[in-house]
């Protein structure tokens, strides 16, 4: 696959609608082509800010309200061309286009200045920061050096190694725990405050011999960035979580009301990653 058919499809595979058979080759174009994987991201992150600035909504638009926004911005030589549905317009998330409003917003700002736009983005993209989390910084390099990928996913988030005693301090609306070994041998190594936006995190490190296991601790967020990688659901001990899976690297997410625990390991099965998730979460509980 090349990059202009790659592009042709990026919107497609951000809706989720993209069919099955063509996912993988995406993916494999998209794990060698840093360009293509830059303009996957830029289009993530406009769908979140269109999605932010449209909000919930049980307000019903009128059928004909994007012709009537779309024969106001055409050129007059181009009225009368045929146009397909904008659902059917490649390259755009069908979702942005099942919100007329939205558009109709978007549009009526890029219409009014630029200037409000520019606010308004830099607005977006603040609100963002502060309520997901990109852990396609992770993902992206762990199958090949898992802590290089560590290593790039804390300077992403501004780390500061502090002392293990001093990490409920540097957190504390978080519920954790941070033995000095977890189940199977993992030996703690590192601890960091990290910041997620406005809100404050803990990462630590442990390693057994020379495998590492990585554990992420911040508050619930609405927006979770993963790049081309795909989450699917999961149960641990009966609990729900969600899994990424990349190589032999598994990504385990717990939620609690106040914390998001998550562990990056080798461990796939079920009982391990259920015991450490008991060590590290204190209202996770095995049956």
């Amino acid at each position: 696959m090349d990059c202009a058919c790659a592009r042709e499809k990026l919107g497609w595979y951000v809706d989720g609608e993209l069919p099955a058979g063509e996912v993988y080759a995406l993916q494999e174009h998209l794990r060698d082509c840093r360009e293509c994987t830059a303009e996957l991201h830029r289009l993530e992150a406009l769908v979140r800010r269109l999605e932010m600035a449209a909000g919930p909504s049980g307000v019903q638009a009128p059928p004909n309200l994007w012709a009537g926004i779309e024969a106001r911005l055409r050129p007059p030589a181009a009225q009368t061309a045929h146009r397909p549905h904008p659902s059917r317009r490649r390259g755009w998330p069908a979702r942005f286009w099942r919100r007329p409003i939205a558009a109709a917003a978007s549009l009526g700002l890029l219409i009014g200045g630029g200037v409000t736009v520019a606010f308004l983005a830099h607005e977006s993209a603040q609100k963002a920061q502060a309520a997901g989390i990109d852990y396609s910084v992770l993902l992206d390099g762990v199958a090949q050096d898992a802590d290089a990928a560590v290593d790039r996913f804390l300077r992403h988030y501004s780390a500061e190694r502090i002392t293990p005693e001093a990490a409920s301090a540097a957190a504390p609306g978080l519920s954790f725990r941070l033995p000095q070994e977890l189940p199977g041998g993992y030996q703690r190594e590192a601890v960091y405050r990290v910041q997620f936006g406005t809100a404050d995190g803990v990462v630590a490190r442990y390693r057994r011999a020379n495998e590492p296991l990585v554990v992420f601790f911040h508050p619930p967020i609405g927006q979770t960035r993963l790049g081309i990688h795909r989450e699917s659901e999961c149960h641990v001990a009966g609990r729900e979580g969600q899994r990424v899976e990349v190589g032999p690297w598994q990504l385990v997410h717990f939620t609690d009301p106040s914390t998001c625990h998550c562990l990056l390991s080798k461990i796939s099965d079920e009982a391990g990653q259920s015991a450490i998730l008991a060590a590290i979460a204190p209202e996770f509980r095995t049956p």
